[in-house]
């Protein structure tokens, strides 16, 4: 059960840093649509 709450976590914090990741990489025209997908 430990592991299982672990994995969840670490997947929400690389989600977190993948959204990040793209919202600098992305032209500011985007920015605003990977807001709202990466906010959900």
């Amino acid at each position: 059960m430990f592991m299982l709450i672990y994995h969840v976590c670490w997947i929400m914090k690389a989600s977190i840093v993948y959204c990040a990741f793209v919202f600098l990489l992305s032209p500011k025209n985007r920015k605003r649509w990977w807001y709202n997908s990466c906010r959900i």
